[in-house]
């Protein structure tokens, strides 16, 4: 496990240089991807791809909000190095081998687990910055309110 953490704590950080992310976001932001990498190993076995990627995909969403907000960064290159672990790309890949191949059983199970970690990446970073936003507002209403 901890082998698989510090793989994707490497992973993060190369793709954030061949994307050229800035070099002071990039340790940080690969922190984040072996965070979220690691809430994954943690509940994979407990609660199921979809879910684990979920709450994966929320932590790395509410950790790239606070990172951003404190350091005044960007945060799209955190969110998307941090997500980079959790992305199906393998299961995709077998998925589309297996429909080439003519195994359609093999093929919907891949294309299952490739939708069901897509989707829980998708749901998990809404639910982080709809998260954020409610505590933005509230913030906002007690600033003004305090105010008055």
């Amino acid at each position: 496990m901890i082998l698989r953490v510090l793989a994707s704590l490497i992973a993060g950080a190369g793709f954030a240089i061949i994307f050229s992310v800035p070099a002071g976001i990039i340790p940080l932001a690969s922190c984040v991807a072996a965070l979220g990498w690691l809430v994954y190993e943690f509940t994979s076995g407990l609660l199921g791809l979809a879910l684990s990627v979920f709450l994966s995909s929320l932590i790395i969403g509410i950790l790239s909000r606070l990172i951003a907000t404190l350091k005044h960064w960007p945060l799209q290159p955190l969110i998307v190095v941090g997500i980079v672990p959790l992305v199906p790309g393998s299961s995709a890949f077998y998925a589309m081998q297996s429909f080439m191949s003519e195994d359609l059983f093999r093929a919907f199970e891949y294309s299952y687990r490739t939708f069901s970690s897509a989707s829980g990446i998708v749901i998990g970073l809404v639910a982080s910055s709809t998260v954020f936003n409610i505590i933005e507002k509230i913030i906002e209403l007690s600033n003004k309110n305090n105010n008055i």
